[in-house]
């Protein structure tokens, strides 16, 4: 019996993996910045990727950086699933 559960591990944990990438929610890559605190104009909040090779920023509303910094951390959270997987 004991060599039956030892052989059930592996599916088991791949089976707790999937259902953790079942329920990540949006994911993005790139990351955040908050820049509220900082002096002089520009945006306060900011998201940054690269797209072809170049560096993409775009400015963001409060709420909209809350979504994007769950979806960048998400994103972060699938990678390491994956990697484990």
């Amino acid at each position: 019996m004991q060599t039956l559960n030892a052989a059930l591990a592996p599916q088991r944990q791949y089976a707790r993996l999937r259902r953790s990438l079942a329920h990540l929610g949006y994911i993005s890559q790139g990351s955040v910045q908050d820049r509220t605190a900082r002096q002089g104009g520009g945006a306060g909040y900011q998201w940054t990727r690269k797209v072809a090779a170049k560096t993409v920023t775009v400015s963001l509303t409060p709420e909209q950086f809350a979504q994007m910094q769950q979806a960048v951390a998400n994103y972060r959270k699938l990678r390491q699933l994956l990697r484990q997987m």
